[in-house]
């Protein structure tokens, strides 16, 4: 079976005034969208015991499309992608109950909560250094490495006062699966942030110790700061560039995810000695997290057609050393 593979990469953007009025207009066209969908369905189901469902949303968009002109100003697949967030929290909703986990009824989101657009091909493309996006017109981007692969879909992300733009692209059939023949153990902790089976150590960064005064300096100022007021508003975005440092200094230094030696490959298939140590060292050493310092590692495992065996590691620390018998802690 073909398997393809999608890449992800990001885009700051460079809207003039007129078009940052555009997206923050769209946005909130959005967000108002999404909440009447939810409402739709809320009521319906409570007052009448009836299902709505996407296409049903659908149909009424279109017969409102020509009367608003707000929403006729946008691009039709960005007006249904609010249709379809409700429809995934709906399938979400279900999909936890059946499962008898803890449910999470969708929500209803302010504009502050709501802070990014979506738009599938070919309602956008890319021209050189330029984002061409139906109706909205052309946004110039500045992009850290080549982009390889046909455009599929296109995310707007509003983050505070910048804009950036994540582009899906398909960049062809994925790499034949083979077999690791070299294994790595990983051990993570919190004193240290990961042990790896040569008994070497990766010390913890601990970007967030680092930043812990500038954020609670922020979060005094804006806890000052009345509500609703454009010194608060301030306040809030003094704040997200704060935590934004903090996730910069997590990626700074970080190789590129498409490099195909993450786990000590070269591109031309064959193995370097000791190599897949070394990598994971840097790998492990620029990310966050846990979380994120896997996603790396599987991201450049894919790329280079490893399929290492997984190994479930919850609770193993729980295990007797003779029975293997699970035993509480607390």
């Amino acid at each position: 079976m073909l398997r393809l593979m999608f890449r992800t990469y990001s885009l700051r953007l460079k809207p003039t005034v007129r078009q940052t009025r555009q997206l923050n207009a769209a946005l909130t066209i959005c967000c108002d969208l999404y909440n009447a969908a939810l409402q739709e369905r809320r009521e319906a189901w409570r007052t009448q015991r009836r299902s709505i469902s996407y296409p049903m949303q659908c149909r009424q968009l279109t017969e409102l499309r020509p009367e608003d002109p707000g929403i006729r100003a946008i691009p039709v697949d960005l007006a249904r992608e609010p249709l379809r967030r409700v429809r995934r929290a709906f399938a979400g909703f279900f999909r936890r109950v059946k499962a008898g986990q803890k449910p999470g009824y969708s929500r209803f989101r302010s504009r502050e909560r709501y802070s990014s657009l979506a738009i599938h091909a070919p309602n956008f493309r890319i021209e050189g250094q330029t984002l061409l996006v139906s109706t909205l017109g052309g946004f110039r981007f500045q992009a850290h490495r080549e982009l390889r692969g046909v455009p599929k879909s296109l995310t707007l992300v509003a983050s505070g006062k910048k804009w950036l733009g994540r582009v899906v692209l398909d960049t062809g059939p994925a790499p034949e699966r083979r077999a690791v023949n070299t294994d790595v153990g990983i051990d993570v902790g919190l004193s240290s942030f990961a042990v790896l089976s040569d008994g070497s150590d990766v010390p913890n960064p601990r970007f967030l110790r680092k930043s812990e005064e500038e954020i609670a300096r922020c979060s005094r100022s804006l806890a000052r700061k009345q509500r609703g007021s454009r010194n608060r508003s301030e306040a809030r975005l003094a704040l997200r560039r704060a935590y934004e440092r903090v996730a910069r200094r997590g990626r700074a230094g970080e190789p590129p995810q498409h490099d195909p030696g993450v786990l000590g490959v070269r591109p031309t298939g064959g193995e370097i000695p000791c190599g897949p140590l070394a990598c994971l060292r840097v790998r492990l050493s620029v990310s966050r997290d846990h979380n994120a310092a896997l996603n790396i590692l599987a991201l450049g495992r894919s790329a280079a057609g490893l399929q290492p065996p997984e190994v479930r590691s919850w609770n193993t620390t729980q295990n007797t050393s003779l029975c293997l018998h699970p035993i509480s802690l607390s």
